[in-house]
């Protein structure tokens, strides 16, 4: 873990500059996720600009109007704040129910991928690889 890292996790989150749709400038504080949020931020990780806005604190519709490079800078942002927290429970998660899916007999696992097939399903955004 480097120092930038461990400082970030101390303080909580960080602040980025971006650049909204209409040209004017800003900043935004990226924060950690709170333990107890772990579960409702869980349930909206499908949604990529929501897990940023949530991260942000700010509402969906305001990282929807920054540009998209300071989006992707928001998007990293979010990811580096809480790899060590919010992001190992969220793998957590998705293997846990990865195990169940394994062990579900087939005529079950039959019916719900059916069931799956026309409903959005997309998986939580994971991390970038340590390194």
């Amino acid at each position: 873990m480097n120092h930038e890292h461990k400082t970030v996790t101390l303080l909580g989150g960080k602040t980025i500059p971006v650049i909204f749709d209409d040209g004017k400038i800003g900043e935004l504080k990226v924060t950690q996720f709170k333990l107890r949020d772990y579960q409702r931020v869980f349930q909206i990780s499908d949604d990529e600009f929501a897990l940023v806005a949530a991260a942000c604190q700010v509402p969906k519709e305001a990282i929807l109007t920054l540009t998209p490079e300071s989006y992707e800078l928001a998007l990293t942002a979010t990811r580096e704040v809480n790899e060590q927290g919010f992001f190992v429970y969220a793998s957590r998660q998705m293997d846990r129910a990865a195990v169940n899916l394994r062990q579900m007999p087939p005529a079950l696992l039959e019916k719900f991928i059916k069931n799956n097939v026309t409903s959005p399903t997309r998986s939580p955004m994971m991390p970038p690889p340590a390194g």
